[in-house]
């Protein structure tokens, strides 16, 4: 069954609310019956996830999508660096095959803790190595 024009959208209305007041489970019974789940709707309920903390269900739907946006690489390594998991967020930067600005900026977010600082380091020397350094200038 796919959604009729406008239909999707309002779908995608309905979980966004649901996610953004920490009402995810709801959001994901949505998510479930959409008639057509899109790029976006996949977006939205991921980073419901994300942001709430609850990685273990984004990790299990982000593998699930056949699809894999810039928006939602970089919400998994945020989500995983909110978390602590930062092997989990270097993970899915390596998986990644071109890393940007805002793909650099992700992870050394998630390393600003005191227990990455040499690992910070060595990513913003990576990041500069990269001829990104029109963002991190010398």
């Amino acid at each position: 069954m796919r959604c009729r024009r406008g239909m999707c959208f309002a779908w995608t209305a309905m979980i966004t609310g649901y996610a953004q007041n920490q009402r995810v489970d709801i959001a994901r019974k949505l998510f479930e019956v959409i008639p057509e789940k899109n790029e976006v709707s996949w977006m939205t309920i991921l980073m419901g996830y994300t942001q709430s903390g609850r990685m273990k269900e984004a990790s299990e739907l982000f593998d699930a999508m056949l699809v894999k946006s810039v928006v939602c690489c970089n919400a998994m390594i945020l989500g995983y660096g909110q978390t602590g998991e930062v092997d989990n967020a270097r993970k899915v930067f390596n998986w990644m095959r071109e890393k940007d600005e805002g793909r650099w900026s992700a992870m050394i977010s998630c390393m600003k803790g005191k227990d990455y600082s040499l690992k910070l380091w060595i990513c913003l020397l990576l990041c500069r190595e990269k001829a990104l350094h029109q963002i991190f200038p010398s």
